[in-house]
């Protein structure tokens, strides 16, 4: 018998869209809650840490980001082959992790908090930390050899670095064109069956 799954996450993208494109790339079936800001402060105290995203698998909860992308890569074998894989695995997302911090920053400015300056700001340090960013990233790309970022498949990595790469996009076009090995490496992410699925479909009131 298959599990069940439910996202609990507003109705956008920020923290939660890096669980629906896992879910949807691996071509699992989810329950899609969208919580409604009017919902949120009843509805803090009762999730795990006071915060969202949480998922629920067969009834059982667990939050935090980080950790929900790397239970659910482990069961949908997207986590890499071996121990050294899943810690590479982990590295590459600390590392992007870390120089995206202003996009959760841009998310709380323009939709929780309505500060049109902080969002500029966060939107400005969002970009300015990308050069660096791609750059390390084309440096690990080309050293695989595979078209993947850690090992010879197709893992979570590539998947969470496929939506950096999509969120640059949205705030600068063509941010990706110095860098044609990534958007080509993006470009097999986006155009997989599963991804493409979620967004014809998704529907989101912001990103």
């Amino acid at each position: 018998m298959s599990s069940t799954y439910i996202l609990h996450y507003f109705d956008g993208g920020g923290r939660g869209e890096p669980i629906r494109w896992l879910f949807a790339y691996a071509g699992q079936d989810f329950v899609d809650n969208r919580i409604e800001l009017r919902e949120w402060p009843l509805m803090k105290p009762k999730t795990p840490f006071g915060t969202l995203p949480y998922v629920e698998v067969d009834g059982q909860v667990l939050g935090e980001l980080g950790t929900i992308l790397r239970f659910l890569a482990r069961r949908f074998n997207l986590y890499g082959q071996n121990p050294w894989e899943e810690a590479r695995i982990d590295e590459i997302m600390d590392f992007v992790k870390d120089r995206r911090a202003a996009y959760p920053r841009y998310v709380q400015a323009v939709f929780f908090e309505n500060q049109p300056e902080m969002a500029a700001q966060a939107k400005a340090d969002y970009i300015d930390q990308a050069p660096l960013t791609l750059k390390k990233l084309e440096e690990i790309l080309a050293a695989t050899k595979h078209g993947v970022l850690v090992g010879t498949q197709t893992s979570l990595v590539d998947i969470s670095v496929a939506y950096y790469f999509y969120t640059l996009e949205r705030f600068k076009k063509g941010i990706l064109d110095d860098y044609p090995t990534l958007r080509d490496h993006g470009s097999k992410i986006w155009n997989s069956d599963g991804i493409q699925k979620w967004l014809r479909k998704r529907n989101l009131s912001f990103w």
